[in-house]
């Protein structure tokens, strides 16, 4: 494959785009992992781990509703 065919890596994006588009991926990461934690927390048979997991869940909940807090982002 020729070089012309690559796509152009000099041309600057908006910073602005960029930086809303990496907190919303961040968020969604946090939210993802959130949804992951509680569901481990529903299928654990002991109580204990399935509190700390939810707990965990709530710490992600957190950070994404941070960010998207911080970044003016829709939720």
């Amino acid at each position: 494959m020729s070089d012309r065919h690559l796509p152009d890596r000099t041309m600057a994006t908006d910073p602005e785009v960029a930086r809303v588009r990496f907190a919303a991926a961040r968020a969604d990461d946090h939210s993802v992992r959130e949804l992951y934690l509680l569901e481990l927390a529903v299928r654990t048979t002991d109580d204990f781990r399935a509190n700390l997991l939810e707990l965990y869940a709530f710490e992600a909940f957190c950070d994404a509703n941070a960010l998207a807090q911080e970044h003016d982002l829709d939720v």
